[in-house]
Parts: C-alpha cells; sequence; structure tokens
C-alpha cells in the first residue's frame, strides 16, 4: 500500500512539474519575439481621479526580421490597449501603450499581455493608486 501511494505521489507531482513547465513556456518572455522594451512595469503612483492615466511602453525590434505584435490582451475592462500595427523592421522601433480608467478610485494592479505573431509573449505591467473622487460642494443659499 505504502509503495503504491508513493507511486502515486511521485506520478502526480511529476505531472504537476511538467504541467507547471510547459505553462512557463507560454507566458515568459522568449528571446523569439526578439523584444527589447525601455521597461516592462510603470507604476503611476498616485494619480487624481478621473486624471491621466496612460503610459506608453517603447520596444526595439533586435531581432533581423520584421517583428509584428499580433494582440494586446488585459487583464480586465478598465484598461486599454494601444499598440504598433505596423510590422517593426529589424532595428526599428514600436510601442505598446496602456489607458487605465481613473473613475475608479483606489489602488490597482493590471496586466497588458502582448502577443506577437511568433506566438511569444511579453507582459506588461501597470500599478498605481486613484484617490477618491472629490466631494462636489454647492454653494450655500
Amino acid at each position: 500500500m505504502k509503495v503504491t501511494l508513493s507511486a502515486l505521489f511521485l506520478l502526480l507531482a511529476s505531472a504537476f512539474a511538467w504541467a507547471q513547465e510547459g505553462e512557463k513556456s507560454l507566458t515568459d518572455p522568449t528571446e523569439a519575439s526578439y523584444s527589447d522594451f525601455d521597461h516592462k512595469i510603470h507604476n503611476f503612483g498616485i494619480v487624481e481621479y478621473a486624471g491621466d492615466g496612460k503610459c506608453t511602453f517603447n520596444f526595439k525590434n533586435t531581432g533581423t526580421t520584421p517583428l509584428v505584435i499580433k494582440n494586446v490582451k488585459t487583464s480586465c475592462g478598465c484598461t486599454t490597449p494601444g499598440y504598433s500595427k505596423e510590422p517593426v523592421q529589424p532595428g526599428g522601433s514600436g510601442f505598446v501603450t496602456a489607458k487605465y480608467d481613473t473613475n475608479r478610485e483606489g489602488t490597482f494592479h493590471k496586466t497588458l499581455t502582448v502577443v506577437f505573431m511568433d506566438d511569444s509573449q511579453v507582459v506588461l505591467t501597470i500599478k498605481g493608486t486613484v484617490k477618491p473622487k472629490p466631494a462636489t460642494t454647492t454653494e450655500p443659499e
């Protein structure tokens, strides 16, 4: 019985480890995309309610073939992405933008997953805190 349980445990542990390795290759930046981002985390710090929630991540194509962004996926609907639509030539530069909806109070931590045509991915992060909505003042009568 102990041998059977030990074998079952080892089988499950190795299956779990194998699954994690497979997942890692899909989400970690790979050299296949040949992209070199100027930064991958943007900290807005403290932002005014309804203030500027836009930032730009610039990258350079360090490869020898054109680099094409297939898609940019956001972790929620409160972040709107933008990106270079044309192929970025070798040595050329491109961008990914993130616009966070600052009409939401409180701390935020969101990700944008950049998917290239070769299916490699780079995860970018935006974070910060939006101040509370200012109280509206009424004029005395």
